[in-house]
């Protein structure tokens, strides 16, 4: 709670004469406000801060980095330790945003009306999830009728909740908005990234790898 994200169009630190609506943040401790976008026109907004506050998920409609000249909305990660802002989505038609990213800032839930993975030709909005770690993007909802928005992510990102006028589960027949809730990962499925005592068995295995070779060598070459 000593960092809170929001969107503004108020030129807060001199930073915004054009009255864009930009993402701030604010420290509650030092109460300083810091602009995280500033561009000269379209708007960035619905930011989604994680638990520490060094992971900012939010949309924007602005050529940030230079990977979005349709100007198209888009789904952007910022990193309060590096300054730097992340294009997440990257998509020639359709629209991204509404970002709810979890504890950690590992994983980032939102809603989409683009073909991301191929699984949404028909072009409604479904809800998706990324990973960060992993760079892939999962296609939680996929419905031909209806549209699915609005999500929020739990702490560890393996539940998320959200809006839909999809018949989802068959007991939404007359497609009227509802809220649902999906289990989208195990939290009981072990862990594919390595732990501290195998990350050092990988490094020891990698440097008796390295000396042995060069052991090898040297007898090749005393022959």
């Amino acid at each position: 709670g000593t960092r809170i994200a929001f969107d503004s169009p108020a030129d807060i630190n001199g930073g915004n004469p054009e009255g864009n609506r930009e993402v701030y943040l604010y420290d509650t401790s030092t109460m300083l406000f810091t602009q995280i976008t500033s561009d000269t026109s379209e708007d960035s907004r619905h930011p989604s801060i994680n638990a520490n506050g060094t992971r900012i998920a939010f949309d924007s409609t602005a050529d940030i980095n230079g990977g979005n000249p349709e100007g198209n909305r888009e789904v952007y990660l910022y990193n309060t330790t590096t300054g730097m802002i992340s294009q997440i989505t990257s998509e020639p038609a359709g629209f991204s945003g509404e970002s709810s990213i979890n504890a950690d800032g590992t994983r980032i839930a939102f809603e989409s009306s683009a073909d991301i993975n191929g699984g949404n030709p028909d072009g409604n909005t479904e809800v998706y999830i990324f990973d960060t770690i992993a760079g892939v993007f999962t296609q939680i909802t996929d419905q031909q009728s209806g549209d699915s928005f609005s999500p929020a992510l739990n702490a560890d990102g393996t539940r998320i909740a959200f809006d839909s006028t999809s018949d989802l589960t068959g007991d939404n027949p007359d497609e009227h908005c509802q809220l649902f809730i999906q289990t989208c990962f195990d939290p009981n499925a072990p862990s594919t990234v390595p732990t501290l005592s195998e990350w050092g068995l990988i490094a020891m295995a990698s440097i008796l790898g390295i000396v042995g070779f060069m052991v090898a060598r040297r007898r090749k070459v005393t022959a």
